[in-house]
């Protein structure tokens, strides 16, 4: 009868309060000189299937640590038996988690939960076996909760009193987090591991929100594989899933660095209809040159550092991209490297500064859409090699280069085909209007005419080119600011020629020259837009002068003559040299 009497007692409210006001005397009168106490307003419910415990806090140096509306548990005791501690329901309303550094004995700094947990040394041996019991959480649920990290306090007021500072990007040590909300299941064997988590929402003093966050995820029983299924994120700017995402060497439930991942296998399939490129430089300010918004597909295998790319579809806002390859240095985003190969690739180049407004590329909107067939990248974002076959309104090219942009003027090599191609509607310059056809090796930095510096060997067909008609031409020219050395053929409607030396075009209108070759069937009004001065000159030339007007020529002309014709006029052989000064008035003639 006593034992009958005994047990009916300790599922008593009287039991329950006595219980709690002794576990609580015990437990602060242990923690007095660590300036803690531990507060609960009431227990109620039944040892042996669960209890709620109202209105408790933790106060750590006068400060609160924890505090909670209330703790609701239903359990089964009898699984202890079986080494295994089994909750059915576990539910936290309104906790809230405040960490912050507090002075030992010693006036070291310390996160007060550690502070508070930790025990004093002593010179026992503190060896301990690995824990080998089962934890089983169907239905863990937080409400309304929220967990303030302020590692400096710096201020005697209470830790929630202190108004937290907007972040940008994420820094543990002033991370305020509210309005959290979670519901999942979970196991926990020495042999297994699992998650379910239905659903996890909270906000933050940033930009980073999360209206929904659940997943499925697994752990073999020597913790080297984790599998993450169904993982879906919706935040205030995204919407992303993975379908399944399996990493050899890793334990999420040990603090692992992600640079140390380089040699763990991984297997990924990742779909994102949105993602915002904010929502992951907020986590790896590294790479804070890109921003936007992208839809994304991603099925990838292989070492998390020289990860093999299966297929990426990327959308952005006006643009579409296809790429298959390998993507190197995961685990040091300041050194990633790509070596892929795209196909069926619509560009709108608006979407560059969109997208990498943190690297000076020049804005190309202008020129319209972009639609590449095939390229590959191999590199890194600012200093890569491709191939490419590219269609645009400026015509098309094809062909392989390599360029730098982490110079303060972008630096490029390349071996390139053109058709159709119109330098004065890339560099937006009428003056150079121009339709293109042929084969280029360059190497140069600058893409201005009058600033770049390089060499060109080049071949042309078919081609307009300040106004003239192109047959053919070909040659080498080194340039430097709008000077050029030159050897080169060349043949037009206007004039056929063999010419060497050097000429400057930084001014089109005024162009200087120091030239000698062989010129035959030279139209003169076809340069001077004047048809009074149609010609058909054939001569040898040395000549070391400016401009093409007759009007305004100045320089030294050495010419020997062949049989031509000027404006009706019959020329015989004759050798002809001259000398003119800036004003056209010849100063010498022979």
């Amino acid at each position: 009868m006593l034992i009958i009497g005994l047990f009916i007692f300790i599922q008593t409210d009287t039991f329950d309060k006595i219980a709690l006001g002794f576990a609580l005397d015990k437990i602060n009168s242990s923690l007095a000189e660590k300036d803690a106490t531990i507060h609960a307003e009431s227990l109620t419910g039944n040892l042996f299937k669960g209890f709620i415990l109202n209105n408790g806090s933790v106060k750590v140096k006068g400060d609160t640590l924890l505090k909670f509306n209330s703790i609701q548990a239903d359990y089964n005791i009898w699984s202890l038996l079986n080494k295994e501690i089994s909750v059915q329901n576990l539910t936290l309303k309104e906790p809230q988690i405040n960490l912050t550094k507090v002075k030992d004995k010693n006036d070291s700094l310390k996160w007060n939960l550690t502070y508070l947990l930790e025990k004093e040394e002593t010179d026992e041996d503190t060896t301990t076996s690995e824990f080998d019991w089962g934890i089983t959480a169907e239905n863990l649920t937080i409400e309304n909760g929220a967990v303030r990290i302020l590692e400096d306090k710096n201020s005697n007021l209470p830790i929630r009193d202190i108004i937290m500072p907007k972040l940008d990007t994420f820094q543990f040590g002033k991370f305020d987090l509210n309005n959290l909300n979670l519901n999942l299941s979970a196991k926990y064997f020495p042999d297994s591991k699992a998650v379910d988590m239905k659903n996890l929402s909270f906000k933050t003093n940033s930009d980073f929100n999360v209206g929904k966050f659940s997943l499925n995820a697994e752990l073999d029983k020597k913790d080297t594989t984790t599998l993450i299924k169904d993982l879906s994120i919706i935040t205030d700017r995204s919407d992303f899933a993975i379908n399944e995402l399996l990493m050899e060497k890793f334990n999420p439930m040990n603090a692992e660095d992600y640079e140390n991942f380089d040699n763990n296998y991984t297997k990924l399939n990742l779909e994102s209809k949105v993602f915002n490129i904010r929502d992951l430089t907020f986590f790896l300010p590294e790479i804070d040159f890109l921003d936007s918004t992208i839809g994304l597909t991603l099925i990838a295998e292989g070492l998390y550092g020289n990860l093999n790319i299966e297929k990426l579809n990327l959308k952005l806002v006006h643009s579409y991209f296809n790429f298959k390859g390998s993507i190197k240095n995961l685990d040091e985003p300041g050194k990633i490297y790509f070596d892929i190969t795209g196909n069926d690739i619509e560009i709108d180049p608006r979407d560059t500064r969109i997208n990498l407004p943190g690297l000076d590329i020049p804005d190309y909107s202008y020129l319209g859409n972009v639609r590449i067939p095939y390229l590959t990248y191999k590199g890194e974002p600012e200093n890569f090699h491709t191939d490419f076959d590219i269609r645009t309104s400026t015509g098309n090219a094809d062909g392989n280069a390599y360029i730098d942009l982490t110079q303060n003027v972008i630096r490029y090599r390349g071996d390139v085909s053109t058709t159709n191609f119109n330098i004065g509607k890339l560099v937006k310059d009428k003056e150079l209007e121009s339709n293109i056809n042929g084969d280029f090796k360059v190497d140069a930095a600058g893409f201005d005419y009058r600033t770049a510096t390089g060499k060109l060997n080049y071949s042309l067909t078919r081609t307009k080119f300040f106004g003239q008609n192109i047959s053919k031409s070909d040659g080498l020219l080194n340039f430097n600011r709008g000077n050029i050395q030159l050897n080169l053929k060349y043949n037009s409607d206007a004039l056929q020629t063999k010419a060497a030396g050097r000429i400057n075009i930084s001014n089109p209108k005024n162009i200087s020259y120091d030239l000698k070759g062989t010129a035959t069937n030279l139209n003169i009004a076809a340069f001077t837009k004047d048809n009074s001065q149609r010609s058909d000159l054939n001569f040898d030339f040395d000549v070391n002068g400016r401009g093409f007007d007759p009007d305004y020529m100045s320089g030294k002309f050495n010419i020997r003559m062949n049989p031509s014709v000027f404006a009706e006029l019959n020329i015989p052989a004759t050798p002809l040299d001259a000398e003119i000064d800036q004003n056209g008035n010849i100063k010498r003639s022979q």
